[in-house]
């Protein structure tokens, strides 16, 4: 059996890992909610919706919860990446004239056309043209690395073929 030493958590996979983090984050998905917010969490990420009539409201709304969910995460001795905080605020056929910032204590996270959670990029429409870009990106390049790989009409030369079994 090895050993490794961990100073804080549990090691990345552990077995273990899943069930402790649920029974810490748990305090924080059940911080009191008003009307027009919603927590969605998967695994460490954490989505926070917020709605309501305007805009600006919208905005407002979001940075109080999400100052109340930074303030829980924190006393559970976690960090929020401020690099990887994101905010986008979906509307219908007509786009707000001045979009809002969405602030948190002395910061302000500027309003986006698309988010990434968890692998998808969500656009403020939800037509998915960013995703579907992002994919199409990632297919070219997967099918030029084949298409150098696999010799057309003769297969694999033989040297290849070994790679593959």
């Amino acid at each position: 059996m090895a050993r490794r030493s961990v100073e804080a958590g549990v090691p990345q996979g552990s077995v273990l890992g899943p069930l402790l983090w649920n029974v810490a984050y748990d305090s924080t998905l059940k911080v009191n909610r008003e009307k027009g917010c919603h927590i969605i969490c998967y695994a460490d990420d954490t989505l926070i919706i917020a709605t309501a009539e305007d805009a600006p409201t919208a905005a407002v709304l979001a940075g109080i919860w999400v100052t109340r969910i930074l303030s829980q995460i924190e006393r559970l001795g976690l960090r929020v990446s401020e690099e990887n905080t994101e905010a986008v605020l979906f509307h219908g056929r007509t786009r707000p004239v001045c979009l809002p910032f969405v602030s948190v204590g002395n910061c302000s996270i500027k309003l986006a056309n698309s988010m990434k959670y968890l692998g998808v990029y969500i656009d403020s429409r939800w037509t998915f043209h960013d995703h579907f870009a992002y994919v199409e990106a990632k297919v070219s390049k997967v099918t030029l690395a084949l298409c150098r790989l696999v010799p057309k009409l003769k297969g694999p030369m033989e040297g290849k073929r070994q790679l593959y079994s």
